[in-house]
């Protein structure tokens, strides 16, 4: 081989030489390059997935920290969500977000709330007018977000009356909790009205019977209380005592009334005003039946001393409990007679009257005035002149003609001590074949038919 030749092969040798550092000079770097970069790749992979899409609590629950967003506690990357700020009542989806070099991905933080509110109701007790809103039921509701309380369905305030009432709480994650309450609604006005509460009377050492004849009247279904005051009173001590009752229905609603209790020391004749009494109430067994009206009570008292009390012409002894007894026993007496039995009638009857006593120089005479209807009429029991006149709930108008004409100064009193009486009578009675007639209907004075002499 020529020196020629052996130069051009070390030639070629070296340039082969060469071109083989080139090629390494070359992948080195890229080599070095890819490693770096799968290295970083790596890195971003590691940053992206150790940070978790998302983390769920309950509302009201602690809220996580950052670390608790990291599946690994050894990654990197930093949060830049101040999660604290967030309220945990609030049910929502909230970004947390977490950033590496220029990198950053976005984690949610999820308040949920799937837990319905509980709470506890109060009855409810209103005027007639007032509207209550729902959340004016509630005595206490709880849950880890605000609550909303409204009506299922709006209640009726322009009516008085008792209603059960049903309410929503709903709170912010659309959860409900169905409670009742009831309402009561009241009308002021309608208050209990207490009857027969009347003055009273007792002799000292005897008891009193303060609910006899008393009642209450009420709308509400149920019977309100009566409630008597009878601190005041000394039944040992002769005096005029007040008592008071008080009835409240079961809304509190109440009205009262004062009566006085009079006590007084027995008298010497007090046997004999228990007899008086005892023989009174056994005539009116006998006279009043069941149905009667009050005209027909007040006739019937009326026709029986008229027809069984007979006219002495006389003049007793103004003794008044013993004069009644002899009435009621049918013995003769005169006017005071006839006046005291039937003053003590209507008294056992529960008639309010009067007494009206006429002396002076053309004589004596008693009769009485009847409450009846919320007029005043005269009555005179007393069967004198009967041929002429008979007074039974008569006008003023009417005595006075019939005084006039049959008997002057009759019915002489004091007009300014006594009612006035309407201008008509509610009846007319007349005596006819030995007995009495009630005729009903107005009458004017003068329109009376004459009877026939007893």
């Amino acid at each position: 081989m020529s020196s020629v030749e052996l130069d051009l092969k070390t030639e070629i040798a070296l340039r082969e030489k060469r071109d083989r550092r080139k090629k390494w000079f070359w992948i080195i770097p890229l080599a070095v390059v890819l490693v770096a970069a799968a290295a970083f790749g790596f890195l971003v992979y590691r940053f992206y997935s150790n940070v978790r899409s998302e983390i769920k609590i309950e509302a009201g629950e602690s809220l996580p920290e950052a670390k608790d967003f990291l599946m690994s506690t050894d990654g990197f990357g930093t949060c830049d969500t101040d999660i604290a700020s967030y309220d945990k009542t609030v049910p929502g989806r909230y970004p947390v977000n977490f950033s590496w070099l220029f990198f950053t991905k976005t984690a949610e933080l999820v308040i949920m709330d799937t837990v319905a509110p509980v709470g506890e109701t109060k009855d409810l007790v209103v005027k007639l007018g007032e509207k209550p809103e729902a959340k004016d039921f509630i005595a206490s509701m709880e849950d880890e977000s605000e609550i909303e309380v409204r009506y299922v369905l709006k209640p009726d305030f322009s009516k008085e009356g008792e209603k059960n009432i049903k309410l929503i709480l709903e709170d912010r994650g659309g959860n409900q909790t169905i409670l009742s309450a009831n309402l009561t609604i009241i009308d002021e006005s309608n208050v209990p009205v207490i009857k027969g509460a009347e003055n009273l009377h007792v002799f000292t050492g005897e008891s009193v019977a303060y609910r006899d004849g008393v009642s209450v009247v009420s709308r509400t279904e149920t019977e309100p209380t009566l409630e008597i005051d009878n601190s005041a009173v000394k039944l040992d001590t002769p005096g005029v005592y007040p008592v008071t009752y008080t009835a409240t229905d079961v809304y509190g609603r109440s009205s009262s009334v004062t009566v006085q209790l009079q006590v007084e020391d027995k008298p010497e004749n007090y046997e004999d005003m228990q007899k008086m009494y005892e023989m009174a109430d056994q005539l009116l067994a006998e006279l009043i039946t069941p149905g009667m009206n009050d005209m027909e009570k007040l006739f019937a008292i009326f026709r029986w001393i008229r027809l069984n009390v007979p006219w002495s012409g006389g003049r007793s002894e103004h003794n008044e409990v013993e004069q009644v007894i002899n009435g009621l026993m049918g013995k003769p007496g005169d006017c005071y007679t006839d006046a005291m039995t039937m003053k003590v009638l209507l008294e056992r009857a529960g008639f309010t009257f009067l007494l009206i006593e006429k002396n002076n120089e053309t004589g004596m005479h008693y009769w009485l005035m009847v409450y009846y209807e919320g007029n005043w009429y005269h009555v005179d029991p007393t069967p004198v002149y009967v041929n002429n006149f008979v007074t039974f709930l008569s006008t003023d108008a009417q005595i006075q003609i019939d005084s006039d004409k049959y008997r002057p100064h009759f019915y002489d009193r004091d007009t300014r001590m006594y009612p006035a009486t309407p201008v008509t009578s509610p009846c007319k009675v007349t005596y006819k074949d030995g007995d009495y007639y009630l005729e009903v209907g107005e009458w004017l004075p003068g329109e009376n038919v004459e009877g026939v002499s007893r």
